[in-house]
């Protein structure tokens, strides 16, 4: 890697098709599927609520019985 000198800019140094990407695009890439109730979950402790809640527990019951439907 070279440095810019004598009043080179950085940027002639980074190919033509490099583009930065803003911070905010970086965040909220890891999530956690809830195949059972067919939602995103952003977070460890978001999962955690989910799938100690009334909904997820119910849905669970009823897939363990046979009863829930198949959207196929």
């Amino acid at each position: 890697f070279t440095s810019a000198q004598d009043g080179e800019s950085e940027a002639e140094f980074l190919p033509d098709d490099f583009e930065e990407k803003p911070e905010r695009e970086k965040k909220h890439t890891n999530f956690t599927l809830c195949n059972v109730c067919n939602i995103q979950l952003n977070s460890a402790a978001q999962a955690q609520i989910h799938y100690n809640g009334k909904s997820h527990q119910k849905r669970l019951k009823q897939l363990s019985n046979g009863m829930l439907k198949n959207d196929n």
